[in-house]
């Protein structure tokens, strides 16, 4: 910790020599509490993220670093008219809640070109990107 407040660069970098997903990926136990922590902050967020704007207005909606898909299945469930797009690395596939209105793209760039007009649901790993009401 010492040496982020300091450098203003990750710990987790220079302790193992690589970046905190790159961790996650290379030691499943950790990986494991990091989706468990994840999931347990979901469940007190992802309704109140639903209710608090519009989303029905969106035919897509992709939440990019979006897990399993929880906020996205939530979102989806109450906009029946706009179809969802997650985002996230390979290792989360296996687990990805399905959804007949949702395609999961993993990949390990987390890129992909979108052919309609998208809009984003922000998330812990990348940040806030709500659009405006």
């Amino acid at each position: 910790m010492e040496y982020a407040v300091k450098t203003g660069g990750p710990s987790v970098r220079k302790t193992f020599g690589y970046y905190f997903w790159e961790l996650l990926r290379r030691n499943p136990q950790a990986s494991a509490a990091m989706n468990g922590a994840m999931r347990s902050a979901s469940v007190a967020m992802t309704p109140a993220v639903t209710a608090a704007y519009k989303w029905s207005q969106f035919p897509v909606i992709a939440d990019v670093g979006g897990g399993i898909g929880t906020q996205l299945v939530s979102i989806l469930d109450a906009s029946p008219g706009s179809k969802g797009i997650l985002f996230d690395k390979p290792h989360l596939r296996a687990e990805s809640i399905s959804h007949d209105r949702m395609e999961a793209v993993i990949s390990t760039s987390l890129c992909r070109q979108v052919q309609m007009p998208t809009y984003f649901v922000g998330s812990s790993m990348t940040g806030t990107m709500l659009p405006q009401q």
